[in-house]
């Protein structure tokens, strides 16, 4: 929990309380200690609280059920629990990855309580094609069962103190994402648009090869940015450290997929959450996780707000013509942390309009990304969007 409720102020500012809460959940194998890029910006006008999922981080290790359907509904359980012992209400919930699955399945269970669901590159939306439950047959099925039966991070246990050194090998764009000295600290780059005029037809996603001169690291380190290179080891000693403790976590994730696919995906029961809770996906253009789950769910949901946003190249693209997508490049998984400004921008965007009553109606998802932008660009003059007044950010 960023802003305490025995005090009432936000980061030393004035106060918060009329603001609606922002209630963050973490991805597979992650915790708390990875939203460091976020927080000061996100909790400077509201509380913002996070937690260390069950299994997780620096969380208790309880076995879990055995079944997807058990697992989902105990993450359900306890974070309904969580909420009524610290008396929320009412609350934006953003999940990242698993995170946004268990945030998804919250909503439907509570949407009473959820004022926007905003999910950053949500796993779990998709399920296997052939079967959500049944493996292939013959020898790929034998394999795929025995691959199944492994956690997903047991060889980084297995190999003890050698575990971190081979994660540092494995995951070297962690050092990048939270480590990485800005190529502009004074807003987003501006890039040519010979290399970035994408019309409505035109292959999506481009060719990776193409335009590598124009690539820019956009966002800023924030506060590690004076570290020296040798101190990425603390988000790696995070990581490590968080995750040699007993797996329930994984077993509990394990229940849910099969060779990474949702036992029960998301995708054909998020039609059913109410149609008055609006819903953002954030997704990174360079991410494993396929961005067309969100725009099927904007198909699905055709009388509810909801709004796509792919981090990629500095553009705009009608996908379709209603939708309007912005895009920053090279986003990948974890585009929280790689372009924190601009996440916490559009995040902050979307709370502002949440506290000053804004209807978030089908076919206005380019007024609020139009509001994000004009505050992004502007230090002081506000912007009305439908009536709203968005303050800019500082």
């Amino acid at each position: 929990m960023v802003c305490h409720d025995d005090t009432h102020f936000c980061n030393g500012q004035k106060e918060c309380d009329h603001r609606v809460p922002l209630v963050l959940i973490h991805g597979f194998a992650s915790g708390v200690g990875l939203w460091c890029k976020n927080f000061d910006t996100l909790s400077a006008s509201r509380r913002v609280y996070a937690f260390d999922l069950l299994g997780f981080g620096r969380s208790s290790r309880p076995p879990f059920p055995d079944t997807a359907e058990e697992v989902e509904d105990k993450f359900v359980e306890i974070i309904e629990e969580w909420r009524k012992n610290i008396n929320l209400e009412k609350f934006i919930l953003l999940g990242h990855s698993m995170g946004g699955f268990i945030a998804s399945s919250y909503a439907l269970s509570h949407p009473e309580r959820v004022v926007h669901l905003v999910l950053i590159d949500p796993w779990g939306f998709t399920g296997q094609e052939e079967s959500n439950s049944a493996y292939p047959s013959g020898v790929r099925g034998w394999v795929a069962r025995k691959l199944a039966s492994f956690r997903a991070l047991t060889t980084m246990r297995m190999i003890g103190p050698f575990g971190l050194n081979a994660m540092r090998k494995v995951r070297q764009d962690f050092g990048h994402v939270y480590f990485q000295t800005s190529a502009s600290t004074n807003g987003p780059c501006e890039v040519d648009d010979e290399h970035h005029n994408f019309e409505r037809g035109d292959s999506w996603p481009p060719d990776k090869k193409q335009n590598t001169a124009s690539r820019l690291i956009v966002s800023k380190a924030s506060r590690f940015d004076s570290l020296s290179p040798y101190d990425s080891s603390v988000v790696y000693n995070y990581i490590y450290h968080i995750n040699v403790r007993n797996p329930t976590g994984e077993d509990a994730f394990k229940s849910m997929s099969v060779l990474g696919w949702a036992v029960r995906p998301m995708l054909p029961r998020i039609q059913a959450l109410k149609v008055d809770v609006p819903i953002t996906f954030i997704y990174g253009g360079r991410s494993w996780v396929d961005f067309s789950s969100g725009f099927t769910t904007h198909d699905l949901r055709p009388n509810s707000y909801v709004d796509v946003m792919v981090l990629r190249v500095v553009l705009k693209l009608l996908y379709p013509a209603s939708l309007t997508m912005q895009v920053i490049e090279d986003g990948g998984h974890h585009a929280y942390a790689e372009y924190a400004e601009e996440f916490n921008n559009y995040v902050n965007t979307i709370a502002r309009l949440v506290d000053e009553g804004y209807v978030f109606q089908p076919g206005n998802e380019d007024v609020v990304q139009a509001a994000a932008a004009s505050s992004y660009h502007s230090t002081s003059s506000p912007v009305r969007t439908n009536g709203s007044q968005v303050q800019a950010s500082n």
